[in-house]
């Protein structure tokens, strides 16, 4: 089965942006977390197929996330 839904989380609203864009013009659902705790709040609603995380973003970072 093809991945069709990805979490993108970074503090960087241009990172998210560019992101969100390729992804979206290749077919896939994007939901988007400008930090850790945002991140966390949308994997409890929302099952994703894979997630991009920002290794450095404030309070939780995408290696604790």
């Amino acid at each position: 089965m093809p991945l069709t839904r990805i979490l993108v989380a970074d503090d960087e609203e241009s990172m998210r942006w560019v992101l969100s864009k390729a992804l979206k013009r290749k077919g896939f659902e994007v939901d988007l977390a400008p930090d850790g705790r945002q991140a966390l709040e949308l994997i409890k609603d929302n099952c994703y197929d894979l997630a991009i995380l920002d290794i450095k973003m404030p309070g939780i970072n995408g290696l604790d996330l």
